[in-house]
């Protein structure tokens, strides 16, 4: 994840199908939780971090959205659960195809509202225009 400058990976099994998610939050939390420990001995903290396994650390069944869903309903779905990624499946196969990133989702809302600006401005120009033509009146 550091290497490719992720905030999260998928976890899937041998037939290419999502069993998880693995996230910096995640991972932050789980050793948060072992330093905190007062069970844990701090001469023994390093042991437990370097035994962390992905499975002990994955978010297991994590929520998904499909591949056909629309970008105003994934948006919906992430701020409303909180998400900062979300798994993206295929409807048919159920396989994992890929993961939604909040950046990668504001990126693309904002260039729709860019466009749908840059529209609006080209119509009222447009407006304007016709509205100052004087098509077929006489002076007299």
């Amino acid at each position: 994840m550091q290497k490719n400058n992720a905030g999260c990976a998928a976890v899937v099994n041998e037939r290419g199908q999502m069993i998880g998610m693995l996230t910096e939050r995640e991972i932050l939390r789980t050793i948060f939780a072992v330093v905190n420990d007062s069970t844990v001995h701090s001469t023994n903290i390093g042991k437990y971090l370097d035994d962390m396994l992905v499975r002990d650390v994955m978010i297991s069944d994590p929520k998904t959205i499909y591949a056909d869903t629309d970008i105003e309903q994934a948006l919906e779905t992430m701020t409303g659960w909180g998400f900062r990624f979300m798994p993206v499946i295929d409807r048919m196969s159920g396989e994992a195809i890929g993961l939604l990133d909040e950046r990668v989702l504001a990126i693309h809302v904002k260039n729709r509202l860019d466009r749908i600006k840059r529209e609006a401005r080209e119509k009222d120009i447009l407006l304007k225009g016709l509205l100052s033509e004087t098509y077929g009146v006489v002076n007299v």
